[in-house]
């Protein structure tokens, strides 16, 4: 099995697919997730003077580790990584045009042109789905051998330094993100107090 993540993919859908990861039930294809591991409760103060919202836990994968962003263990992992050799990223353009190229199949139509079984090449150039794509030619290629290809060296310096790179670039990428929600839940506060208060 091979499950796609992004790093949109967040809590239950983390935590699913870092628990078969941990089981070794399913490979892991994308980008890593969004690192959301904890869990909120939202109260209504008295009299609707607000809202309180307050973390109450946070799940853990079965290998104990914590997938919560603001968790981050001794290693400095978070969130559910790809498998080795499965790092698949697509560019915010790409996903557009996915979503788009998606949307014409969403209806249910006699399209003669859509295979029964879906090929990587009609995958990629009809759907424009990259990551389904490598997800097709993946199982197929474990079906035939009965083992999991090798996409690149997990050794090569060069590989090893762009994966880095993308790591980095991720996880600063992830602290600019709840930096904004930071803001923007301050505003909601600010703009609510001067509301109340004229």
């Amino acid at each position: 099995m091979i499950v796609l993540v992004n790093e949109q993919s967040a809590s239950a859908s983390e935590i699913v697919s870092g628990a078969l990861q941990d089981h070794g039930r399913a490979r892991i294809l994308g980008t890593r997730t969004f690192g959301k591991g904890s869990v909120q409760e939202i109260r209504q103060l008295e009299g609707n003077r607000g809202i309180l919202k307050f973390t109450t836990g946070h799940y853990v994968l079965p290998s104990g580790r914590r997938i919560d962003r603001a968790m981050v263990d001794v290693t400095g992992a978070w969130g559910v990584a790809p498998s080795p050799g499965l790092r698949v990223h697509e560019t915010d353009a790409a996903m557009a045009q996915r979503l788009r190229a998606r949307r014409e199949h969403r209806r249910i139509t006699e399209d003669a042109s859509a295979p029964a079984c879906p090929d990587p090449a009609w995958i990629r150039t009809t759907m424009h789905d990259e990551l389904l794509a490598v997800a097709a030619e993946v199982l197929t290629d474990r079906v035939r051998r009965g083992a999991w290809p090798q996409r690149f060296d997990e050794d090569d310096p060069a590989s090893v330094a762009h994966r880095n790179e993308i790591d980095r670039l991720e996880a600063l990428r992830g602290r600019l993100a709840e930096q904004l929600i930071e803001m923007e839940d301050r505003l909601d506060v600010l703009h609510a107090e001067s509301h109340g208060g004229a």
